[in-house]
């Protein structure tokens, strides 16, 4: 399929009544500015018009509105935009400038805004990380090439409903696991969605169907704080997952732990969306194969985070937990019995040159940088090489950050569920942890810029 089919869907009306505008109302070689959502600084759907693509578009100007608020619900921008005649060269520098401003209100008079605008000249280049682009101010970014560990990284399982699946031990218990049967009921601490917020199981469950995950607020840098137990329709058979409904538990004579999992499947045929309505909560729990292609062999997972202002990154070390650790959807993780492997990729992933390097290239929402996904690992960062000093000097200052994070954290008080911080409150907690561990991050920048050739 063409990729301009692809993002169809992701077109934005801003977009369309642009090109309208240019086409029809803009006379040759004249300029048009117009107010239009930062998006086009990054998104795949725009990226004719940042690289000059399109026939009719010539950008003169480019002001950036990202940082004046309150503004608009969505970060914005201004392009000036001449229509122009015949061939022009692709553009790849553009001049333009930034808007620094706190308001009280949105509106406020002009004089106002001039007093408190901060208005700084900058030049924007056409950036790009692999196959992403976008205009990045006063830095040139070109970086072609995959780091190995593109493919090795897998985004975790959809674990929702959530009310289904995150559940909490609803009896005394000493903390063993071993072929046993617990009361169960649903974990109502955890945030859940609609429609699946107001459900609430309680039942009997076999500690085989016990699991192990973390939520993306449990990760801050090169530390976990707390884990969440769920119960999954699963069996772990030669370290591989497979899926089990209702059925097949019954077939076993388990009846035990058949009613949660019958609770689960009637919810779910009685109240899932129109979009799920040829899937059953099984099909959604495992859906790619998120949950079943998981890797519970080696002993160490490194995980990080999908979205965020930054990439935070740790690692789970399977053998302190006494249940299978099931990975998340809102992570993305890779597994090794390598522990110098292990801290090698977390120096990376927390880094500040790597997290700086694809800033540009995130989307952006009210509360900054979002989406990471695999954009982190679009950077051409080389394979561990156990004979590199470098490669083992980042294992080293990985190594001394876990060991001050996990000081550092002790003493926090956190439940075993780790915390109930907002995202602000999360985002400043992770920070005051950056600044725990100043040195070593600033070290690893010093030697990705080496081994990153920067």
């Amino acid at each position: 399929m063409p990729d301009e089919i692809k993002l169809f869907p992701q077109l934005e009306l801003a977009a369309i009544f642009l090109g309208h505008c240019i086409d029809y109302f803009l006379k040759p070689k004249g300029i048009l500015s117009f107010v239009l959502p930062r998006s086009f600084f990054n998104a795949a759907q725009h990226e004719k018009i940042r690289n000059g693509c399109v026939n009719s578009c010539l950008i003169e100007e480019i002001l950036d509105l990202n940082d004046v608020s309150p503004l608009f619900k969505v970060p914005c921008c201004v392009l000036y935009i001449r229509k122009k005649i015949g061939y022009t060269k692709k553009q790849e520098k553009f001049s333009g400038k930034t808007f620094v401003a706190k308001f009280n209100s949105r509106n406020v008079s002009y004089e106002t805004a001039l007093n408190k605008l901060n208005v700084t000249s900058t030049t924007f280049y056409l950036s790009h990380l692999n196959s992403y682009s976008a205009w990045s101010p006063n830095q040139n970014i070109q970086i072609f090439g995959l780091t190995p560990y593109f493919e090795k990284f897998k985004q975790g399982a959809t674990l929702v409903p959530r009310s289904f699946y995150f559940v909490e031990i609803d009896q005394e218990y000493d903390g063993n696991f071993d072929n046993r049967q617990f009361k169960i009921k649903t974990n109502d601490n955890i945030p859940k969605q609609i429609p699946w917020s107001n459900f609430s199981f309680s039942g009997s469950i076999k500690s085989s169907f016990l699991f192990k995950t973390a939520l993306s607020n449990n990760i801050v840098p090169f530390g976990l704080i707390g884990s969440h137990l769920i119960a999954l329709p699963c069996i772990i058979i030669n370290n591989k997952i497979k899926m089990v409904s209702a059925k097949e538990i019954e077939n076993k004579g388990d009846l035990i732990s058949l009613d949660w999992f019958l609770q689960c499947e009637k919810t779910w045929e009685k109240y899932k969306t129109e979009n799920c309505k040829d899937i059953s909560n099984i099909m959604w729990l495992n859906y790619q194969n998120k949950l079943t292609n998981q890797n519970l062999k080696h002993q160490y997972l490194i995980i990080y985070t999908a979205s965020g202002l930054n990439a935070v990154s740790t690692i789970i070390d399977r053998n302190n937990f006494t249940l299978p650790f099931i990975v998340e959807s809102k992570l993305y993780s890779y597994s090794t019995d390598n522990i110098n492997e292990a801290y090698y990729l977390i120096a990376f992933l927390n880094s500040y040159i790597a997290n700086s390097i694809i800033k540009p290239f995130q989307s952006k929402g009210l509360y900054g940088e979002r989406d990471i996904h695999k954009k982190i690992l679009n950077i051409s960062f080389p394979e561990y090489d156990k004979d590199n000093d470098y490669h083992n000097k980042l294992s080293v200052l990985a190594k001394n950050s876990c060991e001050k994070v996990q000081n550092f954290i002790k003493d926090k008080n956190f439940n075993q569920y780790g915390n109930n911080m907002k995202p602000t409150e999360l985002g400043k907690f992770r920070n005051k942890i950056r600044t725990v561990v100043n040195n070593e991050l600033n070290e690893i920048d010093i030697i990705l810029k080496i081994i990153l050739n920067i």
